[in-house]
């Protein structure tokens, strides 16, 4: 069974929009901006082949409540999902974060007179617990696969693996259960903030050249330790089997000692081999800690955002990447911004043996493996 999967990153802005397919299975993970869910997202949809029987996207994921990632999906489910038909949705919810924090949560009913359209104006608390009205108004499934319950990692016992279509599983990383009874408390005011423009911290920015690569790897090297971050759905994903096995890092913004916890139940590998790395938090230097990347190789590593908000990527963070084992391996961007541009150095691509890819930031970028 081949074991071959097509990633694709739309243009999102500084978030996340990727579609994934493999084995016939369509994968749609997070909607990026609401111009991403309101014109990119349903442009691709709609130029994908029709399949008898089939929705147009087998798995809606949800990885985590910020603005960039959950803003388009609200705009593209508050359409109506464009009239595509979605199969299954996931999303840890309110409900979910108090559930994993030990408290009650009543039964959840059909609720009646829902209106599917968003109002005007920046994303707000409302909207964002309006999240799972949008999916029972589209009559979706939710959490299904983990039957409706909290999709968690809980400290003991086996990774959780769900099967998505024979040959095709996805094994959980993230998050932990603390982490989403941590992040409870503090839902309300997050979303609250989530379209509010971030405080970057004042830091220098480093330009990278052959002489100071290992210096900067070294720098910035402190864990994300943010609540909203905590709360990511991470996974791998395994497609095929034997030789023809193809695996997937799908690291969303998770913290980097969560993802580096859960591949260490995953495999005994001093360093694990991944056909492709969707990098955490769009190459934030403290999601890719040298902890966590030393952990890993890969020839594709991906980085979605055009830098427009929180300047990423991080010179730290790729610096770390390029010096990862493996001739040829590639750094992947859907944009060229002024943060990455300096990554398409001839002396730093020759030294250090690596290739980039650049999106115009109008159309997507897709990789096979």
């Amino acid at each position: 069974m081949t074991g071959t999967v097509s990633i694709t990153m739309l243009p999102a802005r500084d978030g996340d929009c990727l579609f994934v397919e493999a084995l016939d299975f369509r994968l749609l993970i997070d909607g990026g901006r609401s111009l991403t869910g309101r014109k990119a997202l349903p442009e691709f949809l709609g130029a994908l082949p029709v399949r008898d029987g089939k929705p147009t996207i087998d798995l809606m994921i949800l990885t985590h409540v910020d603005a960039d990632h959950i803003a388009g999906l609200l705009t593209f489910l508050g359409k109506g999902a464009g009239g595509f038909m979605i199969g299954e949705v996931w999303f840890n919810g309110l409900d979910h974060h108090k559930t994993a924090a030990g408290l009650f949560v009543p039964p959840r009913t059909q609720e009646s007179g829902v209106n599917p359209k968003l109002p005007s104006g920046t994303l707000n608390v409302i909207q964002a617990l309006k999240f799972h009205e949008f999916v029972q108004s589209l009559s979706i499934p939710w959490n299904e696969r983990a039957k409706g319950e909290v999709l968690m990692v809980l400290q003991d016992g086996s990774l959780p693996r769900l099967t998505l279509t024979p040959g095709l599983d996805l094994v959980l990383l993230g998050p932990p259960k603390q982490k989403l009874a941590d992040f409870y408390p503090e839902w309300d005011a997050a979303v609250r903030k989530l379209n509010k423009p971030p405080t970057l911290e004042k830091r220098p920015k480093f330009i990278p050249t052959v002489e100071n690569l290992h210096l900067l790897a070294k720098l910035q090297d402190e864990p994300d330790r943010t609540k909203p971050n905590g709360a990511s759905i991470a996974f791998i994903l395994e497609a095929g089997e034997g030789d023809k096995k193809r695996r997937v890092l799908f690291a969303a913004d998770a913290h980097p000692d969560d993802i580096l916890s859960g591949l260490e139940r995953y495999t005994n590998d001093g360093r694990i081999f991944f056909d492709a790395i969707k990098v955490s938090h769009h190459g934030s230097a403290r999601n890719s800690t040298s902890s966590l990347i030393d952990k890993l190789t890969s020839p594709y590593w991906l980085v979605s955002t055009d830098g427009s908000r929180h300047e990423h990527p991080d010179t730290e963070a790729l610096a770390r990447i390029v010096l990862t084992p493996g001739d040829e391996k590639t750094l992947v961007f859907n944009y060229r911004s002024k943060h990455n541009k300096r990554w398409d150095d001839k002396d730093l691509r020759s030294t250090f043996r690596y290739r980039t890819c650049y999106g115009d930031g109008k159309a997507s970028v897709t990789i096979v493996v």
